[in-house]
């Protein structure tokens, strides 16, 4: 029980230990979230400099938690959007006095 509980108290990284580009980025939002008859234009700027990527290392919380990512990229643009149409949080948020 305390080795899981100084496992806990430790710095994890979560994500999916996969890079995803910033073209990529930018095309999932446009799939996800454009709507379908009218597309958003994605302007290429060669002239602006690229940002870099950063992939964190969930290794560690792989092997001392068992944990296994669920969603990739366009995965969990999706469950945004969802959770955007639905709006979960509402009441949490103050903005739903109902029931």
């Amino acid at each position: 029980m305390l080795k899981t509980v100084l496992k806990l108290s430790q710095m994890h990284n979560v994500g999916t230990g996969i890079g995803t580009s910033i073209e990529d980025q930018v095309r999932g939002i446009v799939e996800i979230f454009s709507p379908s008859d009218h597309r958003s234009q994605i302007i290429y700027r060669p002239d602006l400099p690229d940002t870099p990527q950063y992939v964190f290392d969930i290794s560690k919380t792989v092997n001392e938690l068992g944990y296994t990512p669920k969603y990739d990229y366009i995965s969990y643009l999706k469950d945004m959007k969802h959770e955007m149409e639905v709006q979960t949080f509402r009441k949490l948020w103050g903005l739903d006095q109902g029931s």
